[in-house]
């Protein structure tokens, strides 16, 4: 189950993948 928590997690790490290519 995708809890809140686990796709604020994902999310976060997506950003810090994105912000050092940006």
């Amino acid at each position: 189950m995708l809890t809140p928590q686990t796709l604020t997690n994902k999310m976060s790490l997506l950003r810090k993948f994105v912000q050092p290519i940006k």
